[in-house]
C-alpha cells in the first residue's frame, strides 16, 4: 500500500501519547508529529502534504537525539557511545524510508513500525530509560 492511500479500516484509539518515565517528560514533539503524519496519511493527504510531515517528523527526531546526546555528555553514563550508534541507525533508516517514500515504496505498516515500534518504544523507552539513572534529579519543590 503506498503512503498516499487509506487503509480500508484504521483503528481510532491508535495513539501516541508522551510518556513522563520518572521525572522526565520525552518525546512530546515526536508523538505529536508521528500522530499528525499518521493521520494525514489515514485521511488520504496529497503526497506533498505528506512529505512535507515527514520531513518535519525527520527533523524532529534528530533533534531529539542531537539534545540527548548533549545531555547525557554532561552525565557520567557509560555507554554513550553505544547510543550515538542506536541514534545513527536510526536516522539511517530514517533517510532510507524518505527515500522509499519519494518512490511510493513505503507503506503505512512499515512507517508506523518505525515510528511505533523503532523510534518510540525500543529507543525512547527502552534505550533512553538506560541513562536516566544517570541524570540529576529534578528540584520539583523550587
Amino acid at each position: 500500500m503506498g503512503v498516499a492511500q487509506k487503509p480500508r479500516s484504521w483503528p481510532r484509539w491508535v495513539n501516541f501519547t508522551p510518556a513522563l518515565v520518572g521525572h522526565f517528560y520525552i518525546g512530546g514533539d515526536i508523538f505529536d508529529q508521528a500522530n499528525l503524519l499518521l493521520s494525514a496519511i489515514v485521511d488520504g493527504k496529497t503526497k506533498a502534504e505528506c512529505r512535507v510531515l515527514l520531513d518535519r517528523a525527520m527533523e524532529i527526531i534528530a533533534g531529539h537525539f542531537r539534545d540527548e546526546i548533549e545531555l547525557i555528555a554532561t552525565t557520567p553514563f557509560p555507554d554513550i557511545d553505544h547510543h550515538r550508534r542506536c541514534h545513527q541507525a536510526l536516522l539511517g533508516k530514517v533517510v532510507k524510508m524518505s527515500e522509499r517514500f519519494d518512490h511510493d515504496e513505503l507503506s503505512i505498516s512499515e512507517l508506523f513500525g518505525f515510528l511505533a515500534h523503532d523510534v518510540i518504544v525500543q529507543h525512547i523507552m527502552d534505550e533512553d530509560r538506560k541513562f536516566f539513572p544517570y541524570l540529576p534529579t529534578p528540584d520539583l519543590e523550587g
